[in-house]
């Protein structure tokens, strides 16, 4: 009964949002933007309990340090209604010289008003009362996937905290630009900057409302925009609530020589800038669905290595997420 009153919470929801979004086309584009971004504010908020494997593959070119591929794999379990969580994280790092792997673990599991996590696969650590559940998932800095849309922030720093969702509320108030670019048939393109020159382009579906592709970027004084990061991302439909299960992009990285004092006279001379390539694929589990209690068992870390298992795409059964689907990423050129 619960789901079929979240389906329809949903549903009546979806459909104001989306005839506040179509009644805003064409006419003023920062109301228009807020419309395209609290419609996907909607769709976050209407997931109550979901489970998800993401599998992240990151390319490092060879710049003054050693260039990587990486390959992580994270579980997430999350049930906002009883307030259990989950999250299990292995992955490896390998040098594209071959001579060292990097391999990391870690997890955590809150229920009942207790934690307990690991941040290293060696031992767990034995369950302890939660003071602050957002300082948990800081400590082991759990990703949060409802800002994917924010380009920077969804991998690059934004941890699953509850003010951060308030980023599609305020972004468009708080901006000082807003721009409508380039309108089709089926997308429609709009810019945010603010007062730091700092902004993003999104190409919205004006079916699905869902952004295509985002950019984040800077517009430096002589009118000209470098590109801090590109995103495109993909969809599929489930009951409803359009959920990513594609996000490919590539992202401007710098890097100083050590030993140097880098000073305002010599920083372009030292700095040496690259393309990081990054692509996430997502397989959702389950969304909105009961998740059963023993799932968030805290016996589940006495064996790490079992634990682990948990964000093992061979072991769930889940080969769209394996090594035989592995993406063909090519190292990007660097740019000084």
């Amino acid at each position: 009964m619960l789901r079929i009153a979240c389906l329809l919470i949903l549903s009546s929801c979806f459909v104001a949002t989306w005839l506040n979004t179509r009644s805003a086309m064409g006419q003023d584009p920062r109301l228009e933007l807020t419309s395209y971004l609290s419609a996907n504010q909607a769709y976050w908020n209407s997931v109550r309990q979901f489970d998800v494997l993401v599998r992240t593959d990151v390319m490092r070119p060879p710049a003054i340090s050693s260039g990587y591929v990486e390959t992580s794999f994270e579980r997430f379990k999350f049930d906002w209604e009883t307030e259990r969580f989950l999250y299990a994280k292995q992955g490896r790092r390998t040098l594209l010289s071959g001579d060292e792997t990097q391999t990391v673990g870690k997890g955590l599991i809150i229920r009942d008003g207790f934690v307990r996590s690991f941040r290293n696969p060696t031992q767990a650590f034995a369950p302890t009362r939660v003071t602050d559940r957002n300082k948990e998932f800081d400590s082991l800095r759990i990703p949060d996937l409802r800002l994917t849309l924010f380009v920077d922030a969804g991998r690059g720093g934004g941890t699953w905290t509850d003010g951060k969702i308030t980023m599609f509320e305020t972004s468009s108030r708080a901006a000082e630009v807003v721009q409508r670019g380039a309108v089709e048939e089926d997308v429609v393109s709009l810019t945010l900057r603010f007062e730091n020159r700092v902004g993003y382009t999104w190409t919205f579906d004006r079916e699905t409302l869902c952004p295509r592709k985002g950019t984040w970027f800077l517009k430096k004084p002589d009118g000209d925009h470098m590109v801090f990061g590109t995103e495109n991302y993909r969809y599929e439909d489930d009951q409803g609530i359009p959920l990513p299960i594609s996000v490919v992009g590539e992202f401007l990285e710098h890097e100083f020589p050590r030993g140097i004092e880098v000073t305002k006279e010599n920083v372009t001379q030292h700095l040496q800038r690259f393309q990081v390539n990054r692509d996430m694929r997502f397989a959702w589990i389950s969304v909105n669905r009961p998740i059963p209690d023993e799932e968030f068992d805290f016996a589940l870390m006495d064996s790490i290595s079992d634990f682990l298992k948990l964000a093992d795409p061979v072991a769930q059964g889940l080969p769209m997420l394996g090594d035989e689907a592995k993406p063909q990423m090519k190292p990007a050129g660097n740019d000084r």
